[in-house]
């Protein structure tokens, strides 16, 4: 993982820590979905902030 990817990786589990419990499970499991397609940090950004408007 790249520098970026990690730090984003961190903030987002950061973030996963404030959800309620319920939605804990749904933000690992798009955490692992990241991870299969490895994708850039930016999209895990994006998801971030997606599930935080929603």
């Amino acid at each position: 993982m790249a520098s970026g990817e990690v730090s984003s990786a961190i903030l987002f589990g950061l973030f996963s820590m404030m959800q309620p419990d319920a939605r804990r499970s749904e933000l690992t499991a798009i955490l692992a979905l990241y991870d299969l397609r490895n994708a850039i940090a930016v999209d895990l950004f994006l998801i971030a902030l997606l599930i935080g408007i929603a």
